[in-house]
């Protein structure tokens, strides 16, 4: 990731992936790129509204509906400065084929959830129902059809919070191949419709934050 500047004085990190940003006055000696976190953008520009880059040109701000990124323009030529954020899916969209509909084992499914506490382990909310969840599977009758619900978050950046609506239900549903053996298979049903809630809400609150620039929407 591009994500150093040269500056003067000690350098702090903005957010968890952004770089570091001088803590004195910015001077940039040349281009650089910033690429992190949804809020990257407005942190940036608070943090250095009054610094010489934003004096030069006319910085700008463009949201990319489509990319789900935000990207801040300031200074031209040698000394401009693109400070990008984006939104991205929580992994486990794609690491279980959700919208694929890709039928595994549910052994599979099982270890997969097991193997990634650094967002099911226990000090994270919802934990204890995705193990119930697996464990009245294993003990479910396998005859039958069953179906499953869990809350999840929709994107990286944004807490996981059922109360602020930053998750959706993901449907767990499994049954039996000819074998006995259970097979499973996940959807979202509501996914796209939670994501483009979550996303305006984000990019209504990064607009707030960026009012004094140029703002412009692309779809």
């Amino acid at each position: 990731m591009k994500n150093q500047s040269k500056v003067n004085g000690s350098s702090m990190p903005v957010s968890p992936v952004s770089g570091s940003f001088s803590t004195s006055e910015l001077r940039i000696t040349q281009a650089v790129e910033l690429s992190g976190h949804i809020s990257l953008p407005a942190e940036f520009y608070e943090k250095y509204k009054d610094s010489e880059i934003f004096q030069k040109g006319v910085p700008r701000v463009e949201f990319h509906h489509q990319q789900r990124m935000i990207h801040l323009t300031a200074g031209e030529g040698e000394e401009a400065v693109w400070v990008v954020g984006h939104l991205t899916p929580h992994p486990i969209y794609s690491d279980l084929s959700v919208f694929k509909r890709e039928w595994m084992l549910s052994k599979e499914a099982d270890t997969y959830f097991e193997s990634h506490t650094h967002y099911f382990g226990s000090e994270h909310e919802g934990y204890k129902e995705v193990s119930e969840i697996l464990d009245e599977k294993k003990r479910a009758d396998i005859a039958c059809f069953h179906d499953f619900k869990l809350h999840l978050p929709i994107f990286c950046e944004v807490p996981y919070n059922i109360e602020g609506g930053n998750h959706v239900w993901l449907e767990m549903e499994t049954q039996p191949d000819l074998q006995g053996t259970s097979y499973v298979y996940f959807m979202s049903s509501l996914y796209d419709e939670m994501a483009q809630k979550v996303q305006d809400r984000v990019f209504a609150e990064q607009k707030q934050r960026l009012k004094d620039l140029i703002c412009i929407d692309v779809y």
